[in-house]
Protein backbone atom coordinates (compact mmCIF):
# COMPACT_ATOMS: atom_id res chain seq x y z
CA UNK A 1 0.00 0.00 0.00
CA UNK A 2 2.77 2.32 0.86
CA UNK A 3 4.27 1.24 -2.32
CA UNK A 4 1.17 3.03 -3.98
CA UNK A 5 1.59 5.71 -2.47
CA UNK A 6 5.07 6.56 -3.46
CA UNK A 7 3.98 5.47 -7.48
CA UNK A 8 1.22 7.99 -7.39
CA UNK A 9 3.11 10.61 -5.50
CA UNK A 10 6.05 9.96 -8.05
CA UNK A 11 3.58 10.30 -11.34
CA UNK A 12 2.02 13.46 -10.08
CA UNK A 13 5.67 14.84 -9.70
CA UNK A 14 6.78 13.80 -12.90
CA UNK A 15 3.18 15.25 -14.36
CA UNK A 16 2.66 18.29 -13.15
CA UNK A 17 5.59 20.02 -14.96
CA UNK A 18 4.31 19.16 -18.23
CA UNK A 19 0.96 20.38 -17.53
CA UNK A 20 2.37 23.65 -16.20
CA UNK A 21 4.19 24.38 -19.09
CA UNK A 22 1.02 23.35 -21.41
CA UNK A 23 -0.39 26.43 -19.62
CA UNK A 24 2.53 28.58 -20.65
CA UNK A 25 2.69 27.78 -24.32
CA UNK A 26 1.04 30.77 -25.68
CA UNK A 27 3.94 32.41 -28.19
CA UNK A 28 3.45 35.54 -29.43
CA UNK A 29 4.93 35.93 -32.79
CA UNK A 30 7.01 38.95 -33.39
CA UNK A 31 6.30 41.51 -36.03
CA UNK A 32 8.65 39.93 -38.58
CA UNK A 33 7.68 36.50 -38.22
CA UNK A 34 4.03 36.94 -38.57
CA UNK A 35 4.92 39.34 -41.85
CA UNK A 36 7.45 37.07 -43.45
CA UNK A 37 4.57 34.13 -42.88
CA UNK A 38 2.03 35.57 -44.33
CA UNK A 39 3.87 36.55 -47.28
CA UNK A 40 4.96 33.22 -47.31
CA UNK A 41 1.04 31.96 -47.87
CA UNK A 42 0.52 34.85 -50.54
CA UNK A 43 -0.86 37.58 -48.17
CA UNK A 44 1.71 40.53 -48.63
CA UNK A 45 1.31 43.24 -45.46
CA UNK A 46 1.29 46.73 -45.95
CA UNK A 47 2.62 48.47 -42.74
CA UNK A 48 0.16 51.10 -41.65
CA UNK A 49 2.08 53.27 -39.67
CA UNK A 50 4.19 54.33 -42.59
CA UNK A 51 0.82 56.08 -44.25
CA UNK A 52 1.26 60.11 -43.73
CA UNK A 53 -1.09 61.86 -41.48
CA UNK A 54 -2.17 58.83 -39.97
CA UNK A 55 -2.54 59.07 -35.81
CA UNK A 56 -2.97 55.72 -33.67
CA UNK A 57 -1.78 54.28 -30.71
CA UNK A 58 -0.66 51.21 -31.80
CA UNK A 59 3.34 51.28 -32.08
CA UNK A 60 2.98 48.15 -34.54
CA UNK A 61 0.38 47.64 -37.28
CA UNK A 62 -0.13 45.56 -40.37
CA UNK A 63 -2.84 44.89 -42.70
CA UNK A 64 -3.76 43.23 -45.43
CA UNK A 65 -7.12 43.11 -47.41
CA UNK A 66 -7.95 41.45 -50.33
CA UNK A 67 -11.60 42.78 -51.50
CA UNK A 68 -12.14 40.36 -54.17
CA UNK A 69 -12.15 37.42 -51.43
CA UNK A 70 -13.44 39.98 -48.25
CA UNK A 71 -9.70 38.62 -46.87
CA UNK A 72 -8.37 40.88 -44.24
CA UNK A 73 -5.48 39.95 -42.11
CA UNK A 74 -4.43 42.45 -39.26
CA UNK A 75 -1.45 42.40 -36.57
CA UNK A 76 -1.00 45.36 -34.31
CA UNK A 77 0.86 46.33 -30.99
CA UNK A 78 -0.47 48.60 -28.54
CA UNK A 79 2.23 50.13 -25.29
CA UNK A 80 -0.80 49.28 -23.44
CA UNK A 81 -2.76 46.08 -22.76
CA UNK A 82 -6.13 47.99 -22.41
CA UNK A 83 -5.72 49.60 -25.98
CA UNK A 84 -5.62 46.16 -27.35
CA UNK A 85 -8.60 44.27 -25.08
CA UNK A 86 -10.51 47.23 -26.35
CA UNK A 87 -10.70 46.49 -29.70
CA UNK A 88 -10.87 42.61 -29.34
CA UNK A 89 -14.16 43.47 -27.52
CA UNK A 90 -15.57 46.23 -30.63
CA UNK A 91 -14.35 42.91 -32.80
CA UNK A 92 -15.85 40.15 -31.18
CA UNK A 93 -19.17 42.17 -30.86
CA UNK A 94 -19.36 42.19 -34.92
CA UNK A 95 -18.42 38.38 -35.17
CA UNK A 96 -20.10 36.87 -31.96
CA UNK A 97 -23.27 35.42 -32.09
CA UNK A 98 -23.83 35.42 -36.27
CA UNK A 99 -25.03 31.65 -36.07
CA UNK A 100 -21.50 30.52 -37.15
CA UNK A 101 -19.82 27.77 -35.21
CA UNK A 102 -17.75 29.40 -32.38
CA UNK A 103 -14.81 28.62 -29.92
CA UNK A 104 -13.71 30.39 -27.17
CA UNK A 105 -11.03 30.67 -24.93
CA UNK A 106 -10.82 33.95 -22.58
CA UNK A 107 -8.59 35.10 -19.59
CA UNK A 108 -7.13 38.50 -18.74
CA UNK A 109 -3.89 38.27 -19.96
CA UNK A 110 -5.17 36.38 -23.36
CA UNK A 111 -8.67 35.92 -25.68
CA UNK A 112 -9.17 33.29 -28.47
CA UNK A 113 -12.15 33.49 -30.60
CA UNK A 114 -12.12 31.47 -33.67
CA UNK A 115 -15.59 30.81 -35.48
CA UNK A 116 -16.41 29.17 -39.24
CA UNK A 117 -19.81 28.95 -41.47
CA UNK A 118 -20.49 29.53 -44.55
CA UNK A 119 -17.74 29.69 -46.42
CA UNK A 120 -15.39 31.83 -44.14
CA UNK A 121 -13.25 31.55 -41.48
CA UNK A 122 -12.74 34.11 -38.48
CA UNK A 123 -10.41 34.89 -35.83
CA UNK A 124 -9.75 37.20 -33.02
CA UNK A 125 -5.86 36.49 -31.27
CA UNK A 126 -5.09 38.71 -28.50
CA UNK A 127 -2.36 37.94 -26.23
CA UNK A 128 -1.10 41.08 -23.81
CA UNK A 129 -0.90 44.02 -25.95
CA UNK A 130 -0.83 41.79 -29.33
CA UNK A 131 -3.78 41.49 -31.44
CA UNK A 132 -4.04 39.46 -34.54
CA UNK A 133 -7.60 39.76 -36.50
CA UNK A 134 -7.91 36.98 -39.56
CA UNK A 135 -11.16 36.67 -41.71
CA UNK A 136 -11.76 35.76 -45.10
CA UNK A 137 -12.74 32.75 -47.46
CA UNK A 138 -12.06 29.31 -46.12
CA UNK A 139 -9.16 28.78 -48.63
CA UNK A 140 -6.22 26.05 -48.06
CA UNK A 141 -3.55 29.15 -48.44
CA UNK A 142 -5.74 30.98 -44.99
CA UNK A 143 -5.70 27.68 -42.85
CA UNK A 144 -2.25 27.16 -44.25
CA UNK A 145 -1.13 30.60 -42.59
CA UNK A 146 -3.27 30.26 -39.61
CA UNK A 147 -1.39 26.67 -39.06
CA UNK A 148 1.83 28.11 -39.78
CA UNK A 149 1.35 30.56 -36.96
CA UNK A 150 0.09 28.03 -34.70
CA UNK A 151 -3.15 30.20 -33.87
Amino acid sequence: MKRNKYGVLLLLCLLLPALLMGCAGRKTPTPEEFTAKAEAAGFPMEDLLSVQGLETSFETAFIYRDEETDTEIDYTVASDAATVQSLYARLLSQFSGAGLEEKRIDSSEYNRFFAEGNGTVTLLWRNGTTMIFVTGEDSKALRGFLDDLGL
